[in-house]
């Protein structure tokens, strides 16, 4: 059933197509080039002065055109009073702007009744242009008397309401964008297809609504089969059912909840970073710029005597370069029970960290040496690593070895 309907579509595509196509042959047209020939330093200066002077004869008879039109203007309104100048005028240069809409006249709500009338009496699917209906309108309007025109210009009114409802009623926006959307696609359709006539280029157009209140179903154009071939072994999926998954997609809404995900995620982020930065600065004590992860021996141990207990993440980075929203969760969870902190090392402590730090480092250089007995303190050696605390191999669950004072 489905086959033989995409053969149906297919078939009505290809009946539309051979309006689009054409056994004439184009004839190449060729341009004959001209020799141009260039023009002296004099030459383009008689030019020059011959354009002068013709703008200025042109400019000066303008002027006098002008003058006569007011004079004219001046004439018509002393014989005949009633406006000023600029009103004969703006008549003499047809630049009259009509500012204000006129009345509806009983001349209007006749028309109206009268073109309802003879569209009735046409019947179904037939109505009659409104230059029609003016001219026979107005074969019954000057027969009429006077007051008879007024008692039959009942339709004035209905006239006004419709006016009222055209500028200030409220629009069905569905509807209106059924028919725009429809309206818009037949042209593209058009114009797609005789592309394809002349350029051979293939065209795939799907277009499905974003909102359940349209009434749109979903829209395809496709020039050839080879464009259905491609969803049918490309995607294996007909091309029907490919747009009526699309047109779910759309109407869905999972590109907002990927992109709520996503948000959220990069909020996570940015809290825990400055949730790290605070807890920095009140265990430094002073007021540190960033948080640094890379080198964080160096940077933050050597310089403010901070260590940093209980990182539960594999890698101490930071957490813009964390990809699981899970590991986020963690290390957030880990920082707000206090079981991930940061202490500051007592002078003593500090001391044998940096003898430690040094001696680990002149080993690595120099071969074995002679180091501290007690390495309660020291950092897992290296022989790779001259800064083990922060680039250490082993997962860094507990980047201060030592026991607290």
């Amino acid at each position: 059933m489905s086959r033989s309907r995409n053969n149906g579509y297919l078939q009505q595509l290809f009946n539309l197509q051979r309006k689009y196509t054409t056994s004439k042959v184009r004839k190449t047209q060729t341009k004959t080039l001209c020799k141009k020939i260039k023009k002296t330093a004099a030459e383009k200066a008689a030019c020059a002065q011959q354009r002068r002077q013709s703008w200025e004869t042109f400019t000066k008879d303008l002027q006098e055109a002008c003058q006569v039109i007011l004079a004219e203007a001046v004439k018509l309104h002393q014989k005949h009073g009633g406006h000023d100048i600029k009103y004969y005028t703006e008549l003499l240069y047809q630049d009259a702007r009509q500012k204000d809409k006129r009345q509806i006249s009983d001349w209007n709500g006749w028309v109206q009744l009268e073109g309802k009338r003879l569209n009735e009496e046409l019947g179904h699917g037939e109505r009659l242009k409104a230059h029609n209906i003016t001219v026979q309108a107005k074969t019954t309007w000057q027969k009429m008397s006077s007051n008879k025109q007024k008692a039959a210009a009942a339709g004035v009114q209905g006239l006004e309401e419709a006016h009222e409802v055209r500028k200030l009623g409220k629009r069905n926006i569905p509807l209106s964008a059924f028919h725009n959307t429809k309206k818009t696609l037949e042209h593209i359709e058009h114009q797609l297809l005789a592309l394809h006539a002349h350029a051979s280029t293939e065209v795939a157009l799907i277009a499905a609504r974003s909102n359940q209140d349209h009434y749109n179903p979903p829209h395809i154009i496709i020039s050839s089969t080879c464009v259905s071939k491609f969803f049918d072994l490309g995607i294996c999926q007909t091309l029907p059912d490919f747009a009526l998954h699309f047109d779910a997609f759309c109407l869905s809404g999972v590109q907002s909840i990927a992109k709520n995900y996503i948000q959220t995620t990069l909020e996570m982020k940015k809290n825990i970073s400055i949730m790290i930065l605070d807890k920095l600065c009140q265990a430094a004590g002073v007021p540190v710029p960033h948080m640094c992860y890379s080198n964080f021996d160096h940077f933050i141990m050597e310089k403010y005597h901070i260590i940093l207990e209980g990182w539960p993440l594999e890698k101490l980075c930071s957490p813009s370069d964390i990809a699981s929203r899970n590991e986020i969760s963690v290390l957030m969870a880990s920082f707000d029970s206090s079981s991930t902190c940061f202490r500051k090392l007592s002078a003593a402590e500090f001391e044998k960290w940096s003898n430690d730090r040094f001696n680990t480092a002149v080993e690595s250089t120099s071969g074995p040496t002679t180091t501290l007995q007690d390495s309660s303190l020291a950092p897992p050696s290296s022989p790779h690593a001259p800064s083990p605390l922060s680039e250490s191999p082993v997962p860094p669950t507990l980047i201060y070895s030592g026991t607290s004072p």
